[in-house]
């Protein structure tokens, strides 16, 4: 029991896991979709202070603890936002990058995501599992005794009753 309630609870905790990393990287995947849409739709005519300033108008619809970074062909940062949570400042995140042209004029970008919300979560089921495992795991000691003991109880009534029978056939 013990070891199918351990692989239940790494079952869960890598599942979970799993399914909250998926959420963000398909968060990022959408907004890296919309990022290159909306700011080429956008800029009707190259210079790159309208990118720059599309770029900032995209990333104010961007909740907190997600930002976008962009760069010119060179490498170049061009824009930070949030300036306050740059990426490599931030203890743990997700990043999606792409490239995109706009008037011939090729740019890149880079959208994150904190993971600050996920590993909370995923801390939060980590109490749970070491609160309840140690207390299922008593639960199933006991009512496994229990149980255990009130099933071999029918077979030592037999097998005292057999003794006695015995006994009274030797001094009989």
């Amino acid at each position: 029991f013990s070891v199918g309630l351990i692989a239940f609870a790494a079952i869960v905790w890598f599942g979970l896991r799993s399914l909250l990393y998926a959420d963000v990287d398909g968060w990022l995947a959408g907004q890296s979709e919309g990022f290159e849409r909306f700011v080429i739709g956008e800029v009707l005519e190259h210079t790159e202070e309208l990118v720059v300033h599309e770029t900032l108008e995209f990333s104010t619809g961007l909740p907190v603890g997600s930002g976008v970074r962009l760069f010119d062909a060179n490498g170049k940062l061009l824009l930070s936002r949030p300036e306050s949570a740059k990426p490599h400042e931030t203890e743990s995140v997700r990043t999606v990058g792409g490239v995109f042209t706009v008037h011939g004029h090729e740019y890149r970008f880079v959208l994150w995501r904190s993971l600050e919300e996920t590993e909370k979560a995923l801390n939060r089921l980590d109490a749970v599992l070491f609160v309840l495992a140690p207390i299922f795991l008593l639960l199933s000691i006991v009512g496994g005794w229990w149980l255990g003991r009130n099933a071999l109880r029918p077979v030592d009534e037999i097998t005292e009753a057999a003794r006695r029978i015995s006994f009274q056939n030797m001094s009989g």
